[in-house]
């Protein structure tokens, strides 16, 4: 997997990103995590009463 750089776009925990990302840098690998997001999951975030650290829902 040397120089190659492995995508992520399924949703996880932030422990599993770390050790996707360890996994990849062990094989010389760069490693990019995300997720793609939905009208669904937008919506909900919008109706969460959890707040991120800067006011914000998340």
């Amino acid at each position: 997997m040397e120089g190659k750089v492995l995508v992520n776009l399924t949703i996880g925990t932030p422990k599993e990103a770390r050790e996707m990302a360890r996994w990849a840098e062990v094989r010389g690998a760069g490693h990019l995590n995300g997720v793609i997001m939905t009208s669904s999951m937008i919506e909900a975030i919008k109706r969460s009463p959890i707040k991120g650290s800067n006011g914000l829902n998340r």
